[in-house]
């Protein structure tokens, strides 16, 4: 008998406070006796309104189109890397060249010709050269440019290389006699240093 009453006491008391209203129709009222106040709120809370649900799942459909794409930019760069280090594998270890790594099989020679006869081995260094030069005469940063291009991999040599191949004994090229160079010049040769 006491909670009914204790009940009524406490309705009465949040009545006459203000943290109920009176009757129906207050609750969507604000103070100013505009009713679309509390209705705005109890629509935010419970979800939003059409225009708003409309740009929530504008915002999601366009959140998942950039991580789509991330995900494609990701997976094409992670290709590209994988074909990157299987080139520098290949490089290394002389897979898919058109003969076997410089010093492998040739009886001793201290230059061999590949058998495309572009490239010429120095077995004594483990170097490959290009076999006919090009004669064209280059700046330095052309040199540098043009060597990749001749074949993938190459590159201008370093003076120590390029000294490592000299026979001071020679005279006009100074090169081994039994070099198998062809369109060697007098002229200065660029290095990379």
């Amino acid at each position: 008998m006491w909670r009914p009453i204790f009940m009524a006491i406490v309705v009465s008391v949040m009545v006459l406070g203000g943290v109920l209203p009176a009757h129906t129709d207050d609750r969507d009222k604000d103070d100013d006796g505009n009713k679309t106040g509390h209705r705005a709120i109890l629509n935010a809370v419970n979800g939003g309104t059409s225009s708003s649900n409309t740009a929530h799942t504008t915002l999601r459909s366009e959140h998942a189109a950039q991580n789509t794409a991330q995900d494609a930019a990701h997976t094409a760069l992670t290709q590209q890397l994988t074909d990157i280090q299987a080139a520098i594998a290949n490089l290394s270890t002389g897979a898919g060249s058109a003969q076997p790594p410089c010093g492998a099989g040739t009886g001793g020679q201290r230059f061999v010709v590949s058998q495309d006869g572009m490239e010429v081995c120095d077995n004594t260094t483990g170097l490959n050269w290009q076999q006919n030069p090009d004669s064209t005469q280059r700046t330095q940063a052309n040199a540098l440019a043009y060597c990749p291009t001749v074949r993938a991999g190459s590159r201008l040599p370093e003076v120590k290389e390029l000294i490592s191949v000299l026979d001071y004994a020679s005279f006009d090229p100074p090169l081994p006699a039994s070099h198998p160079f062809t369109n060697i010049h007098s002229d200065t040769y660029w290095s990379a240093t």
